[in-house]
């Protein structure tokens, strides 16, 4: 029987972990970030006070305060997140909003403050692109942005406990939608 703690990669994938990881550490933002002190793959399971649904995070690391760290990093969860695309502003910015990292970053930022005591500051992410030469950048969200995403996860935290309490589940409609093709064309 095969040992289900091992995970075979690819020497390919090898390489390419290994030069993503190189990037990661010759950017000095990223290093600190990822040398910070602070508990790493923390996984934090909370009861929503208001709706009583249970919660669920898991950041790549939490920075409390630690000594000799610059303030900005102070109070940070932080992300590493990989991409295939470009991680350029103009590119990541719109993956960013697509994947709906606001929205997870303000979920988070309602569990670290209901399981740690403290208000995150920053959410941080180091990005590396996963082809060469593995580019990295880091990207803060901005407070406007997880204030927002903290209004919706609480309407969607309050809609699913509505579903939940009248097993309810609302779908589409029955209304027939048109399809046109995109302004440009």
């Amino acid at each position: 029987p095969m040992d289900s703690s091992i995970v075979t990669i690819l020497e390919g994938e090898h390489r390419g972990a290994i030069a993503m990881d190189a990037a990661l550490r010759g950017h000095a933002t990223a290093r600190a970030l990822i040398e910070a002190e602070g508990p790493t793959e923390v996984t934090g399971i909370w009861r929503d006070d208001k709706t009583g649904l249970w919660g669920r995070i898991r950041p790549d690391s939490l920075i409390a305060d630690p000594a000799g760290t610059p303030d900005i990093y102070h109070h940070s969860v932080v992300n590493l997140k990989t991409t295939g695309k470009s991680a350029a502003p103009g590119n990541y910015v719109r993956d960013s909003e697509k994947l709906g990292q606001y929205f997870k970053a303000a979920f988070y930022r309602m569990g670290v403050r209901e399981l740690w005591g403290y208000e995150p500051q920053n959410f941080l992410y180091p990005i590396v692109e996963t082809s060469t030469p593995h580019e990295v950048i880091v990207y803060r969200l901005h407070e406007d942005a997880m204030d927002i995403g903290e209004a919706e996860v609480r309407n969607a935290l309050d809609g699913l406990a509505r579903c939940i309490e009248t097993d309810t589940w609302p779908g589409y409609g029955v209304a027939v939608h048109n399809l046109s093709l995109p302004e440009w064309r």
